[in-house]
């Protein structure tokens, strides 16, 4: 298979639109996705954060659900610019409680 970046590129030339996961390989990618979602930077980039979350309960289980998105127009395209057409980044969270434990999948 090809690698993240040439499929991305072959995508957008298709006229279409793709959603990736970051690997801890892709390291200087990485690190930035991991600051620019700390608590810090979310406080001083707010205009360019969309949150949105869920909590459910059943089965005895509770449940949270949070999807950050980062958008800030063209910046990104031109910070990594191998990666073309990236427009913005999400971080999905998922929290599972089961009697008390709580269980984050990231």
């Amino acid at each position: 298979m090809r690698c993240q970046k040439q499929i991305t590129k072959y995508i957008v030339e298709n006229h279409a639109d793709y959603i990736l996961c970051i690997k801890k390989n892709q390291r200087n990618f990485h690190d930035f996705c991991h600051k620019i979602f700390s608590e810090d930077t979310r406080l001083y980039l707010a205009g360019y954060f969309s949150r949105y979350f869920i909590t459910e309960k059943s089965h005895g289980r509770k449940g949270t659900k949070e999807c950050i998105a980062y958008e800030p127009e063209d910046c990104l395209s031109y910070i990594f610019k191998e990666w073309i057409g990236l427009r913005s980044l999400i971080k999905l969270t998922c929290t599972r409680e089961i009697e008390g434990q709580k269980l984050d999948i990231i």
